[in-house]
């Protein structure tokens, strides 16, 4: 055995099977190895959202938590600066939230405040970055499920209950998957199976395999509608599938076709924690083959040896990180001719473990949590987490994903996967060969990180960190100097407001740092009366609207059966306030939502308003018009005015047709007016962070009823150099069981996920 170094940080182990190879052999592994990473190289970040829960009142915060990691290795990735974050309404497709927030070391964190006017049901939060979405749009970006009730006591939750459907015969979706790719005329092989109704959810079916009319084999499914026989195809012969279906009058036919004459075949004979067995199997004569296996785009192992009709492979994988292989078998014309997913090490996460101080607690008791993060051999490992503990009745058990799941599943394989926490749940005893039918099915050529997915990919920049702008002169006056600057404006802070110089061409940019000035904040150019000047800037969320109309993103959201609910009418809080924005409106009077165009009505109503009124208190009296008697009108005052008033041609008499009395109120001015009359263009920074509230009972009394459903919201806990950390909080007046959810990345990409309960009782209890 060979073993060298890779120009990324893994080593590549080489696996001789027969003679010794030559160096012109070793070259066209090398170039296998480099096709893959080279492709695999564009693909940058990948998000992925954590929340406090996943059911909400109209009129909370949802606080989350975002992770930036690198695509390959699973590690904090430093590559982007600024994530944008929208809330879309899954019936009306409408986004009732858009935000930027900052992302500092591979993690951001934030809230987003849902309004009380917001309509209940299901919304869909999205998170992009730019190098999440470099090269592929459709895939890297993060995406979460979440509820908002009007009230969550009139939502009954039948959680853990799950129906079994009665699908009608049109209903099934049945399909067939040949281990490796193809079925090859007298070779042996695997075909899994897999059965849904047309929403994707599972089918328990079973069924005959018949040859020639004859049956030679029963199956049934054995998870998920899943499942697999073995078979050795003969072209000669005819095959197909009828299925049993408890409302089918009959069996239901399914033609087995396909078959090559020729060919090579891949399968998996053998896998446990320290090797994987391949057997490749042919009828073409004797050859070179070459197996190439990659995790994430990153080449762990290849290997080559003389195929003439069987040979097997035994590939190492004790140094394989966690997560989705895909087994590549080229023929000496370095053609892939056959390929096969499997799953390696998933011992090989982040273990977190949690102690807490009692099993029960009363009401605004002090509640002590120990927490502990290892690797899988026990030793110590430092990670960043994200903790909350909420209310089990703000559980949202339609969206069953977390962070191991959409690392290691949803963004690996296309399409929706039915119950993905299934396949890492210690307690389910046969989770190990449901996975790998999952594989054998869900990821039949749809693995991400395939050469030929990977080529289909373009490396393009399809989004901004920051903020691009332009200046454009239509019109000057002769003689008047062309704008060199413009000004980034804070209102609140004027020690923030700072110069920002043009290009050649007249554009500026503004980077992260730039975008830290606040949520809101200005730009101005320094043009005068005698300018025509427009100013122009794009930022993310324009991008997102543009990529969104091209690529029609959809995220593969977990398939998962609904519990009963009970049907709750349309409910809404009339009435919200935000702190942060107040909108006040009524037929008299415009006050503005910003406080700055606010101030700039004002002196707009004072400055640039032309209104005036004469001696004779006539509201803007063409006879007075340049006397130095004229003053401003009076908001709420009553005046004379004019009709028909004309002057003749050399303006020595005027004509009058009569008279009205008027009660004047400024001119209203709207928000486009203003900007365009002080030369500014309103933009969108980093929404600023809030601390999450977290009584401290130990040290203050409070007579008012405390109905905190998170307990919890910890973004940026932090393990020591020994796999340790201390959360102290205080539980609230509800009277519940609540769930404490800890996720999280450690050194070397490791994830974990942990959960627990307690209870929460108003009586007394037992430590």
């Amino acid at each position: 055995m060979k073993i060298y170094n890779c120009f990324f940080k893994i080593f590549i182990f080489v696996i001789i099977a027969g003679p010794v190879f030559s160096q012109s052999q070793h070259n066209v592994m090398d170039g296998l190895v480099e096709n893959l990473h080279s492709l695999s190289a564009n693909n940058r970040t990948s998000l992925y959202l954590q929340t406090n829960k996943g059911v909400f009142e109209a009129g909370e915060d949802l606080w989350f938590k975002a992770y930036s990691l690198d695509t390959r290795f699973l590690e904090p990735s430093v590559l982007d600066s600024t994530i944008y974050v929208q809330l879309i309404n899954r019936v009306t497709d409408s986004i009732v939230w858009k935000e930027k927030y900052k992302i500092e070391n591979g993690f951001s964190d934030g809230h987003i405040f849902l309004d009380g006017s917001l309509d209940q049901g299901d919304y869909i939060i999205k998170a992009y970055s730019k190098n999440s979405l470099l090269s592929n749009p459709k895939e890297f970006y993060a995406a979460r499920k979440v509820k908002i009730v009007g009230d969550i006591n009139n939502e009954i939750e039948d959680i853990g209950i799950k129906k079994t459907l009665k699908d009608s015969i049109s209903n099934i979706q049945f399909n067939l998957f040949p281990e490796g790719g193809y079925l090859i005329n007298g070779i042996k092989s695997k075909v899994a199976f897999k059965a849904v109704n047309e929403k994707g959810i599972p089918l328990k079916i079973s069924g005959t395999l018949y040859e020639n009319d004859s049956p030679i084999l029963e199956f049934k499914s054995t998870h998920a509608g899943m499942g697999s026989f073995d078979l050795v195809p003969d072209t000669s012969r005819i095959y197909d599938i009828r299925l049993d279906h408890p409302n089918a009058t009959g069996p239901i036919h399914y033609d087995l076709s396909g078959i090559k004459d020729n060919g090579i075949t891949l399968r998996l004979n053998s896998s446990d924690n320290e090797n994987v067995v391949f057997n490749i199997a042919g009828n073409i004569g004797q050859q070179r083959v070459y197996l190439r296996t990659q995790i994430r785009g990153v080449v762990q192992m290849m290997a080559t040896g003389i195929l003439d009709d069987t040979l097997d492979i035994k590939i190492p994988i004790r140094n394989f990180p966690q997560g989705i292989c895909e087994a590549t078998l080229f023929d000496e014309d370095l053609r892939p001719v056959a390929e096969r997913l499997f799953y390696v090490n998933a011992y090989k996460k982040l273990n977190i473990s949690t102690e807490l101080s009692k099993k029960t607690y009363k009401t605004r008791e002090k509640v002590i949590l120990k927490i502990k993060t290892n690797d899988e051999d026990g030793n110590p490992v430092q990670a960043h987490l994200g903790a909350s503990v909420y209310d089990m009745g703000y559980k949202n058990t339609e969206d069953g994903k977390d962070i191991l799941t959409h690392y290691h599943l949803t963004t690996q394989l296309k399409g929706a996967i039915y119950d993905p926490g299934y396949y890492f749940d210690e307690g389910n005893e046969n989770r190990d060969k449901a996975l790998d039918l999952l594989l054998l099915t869900q990821g039949w050529r749809r693995y991400i990180w395939n050469e030929n997915v990977q080529k289909e990919q373009k490396s393009n920049a399809v989004l901004t960190e920051g903020i691009h702008g332009s200046v454009t002169t239509i019109k000057k006056k002769k003689g008047a100097s062309e704008q060199q600057t413009v000004m980034v404006l804070d209102p609140g802070n004027k020690l923030n407001s700072r110069i920002v110089f043009l290009d050649s061409l007249k554009n500026f940019y503004l980077g992260p740092n730039d975008l830290n000035i606040g949520r809101r904040f200005y730009i101005k150019h320094f043009g005068t009366n005698d300018h025509k000047i427009i100013l122009n800037a794009r930022d993310g969320f324009d991008d997102l609207g543009n990529m969104n109309n091209e690529h029609q993103i959809n995220y593969p959201f977990a398939n998962m059966e609904k519990g009963i609910k009970k049907t709750v009418l349309p409910f809404k809080i009339q009435g919200g306030i935000n702190l942060d924005e107040v909108s006040v409106s009524g037929k008299k009077s415009k006050v503005f939502r910003d406080r700055y165009l606010g101030q700039l009505d004002s002196l707009a109503k004072l400055d640039i308003n032309t209104d005036y009124v004469c001696e004779s208190n006539y509201l803007n009296c063409e006879v007075h018009e340049n006397s130095e008697k004229n003053r401003r009108p009076v908001e709420g005052e009553t005046y004379g005015q004019y009709i028909g008033f004309k002057w003749n041609e050399n303006r020595s008499a005027y004509t009058i047709i009569g008279r009205q009395t008027v009660k004047y109120s400024y001119p209203s001015f709207t928000e486009a007016e203003l900007l365009e009359k002080f030369n500014l263009l309103k933009v969108k920074g980093y929404y600023g962070k809030r601390e999450f509230y977290q009584p401290n009972y130990d040290n203050e009394t409070n007579p008012f009823p405390d109905y905190r459903n998170t307990l919890v919201w910890a973004s940026d806990l932090v393990t020591d150099k020994n796999g340790n950390a201390v959360l102290e909080f205080f539980a609230s007046d509800i009277n519940t069981y609540f769930e404490g959810i800890i996720e999280g990345v450690g050194l070397k990409g490791l994830l974990g996920k942990n959960s627990f309960k307690f209870f929460v009782s108003q009586g007394d209890t037992k430590h």
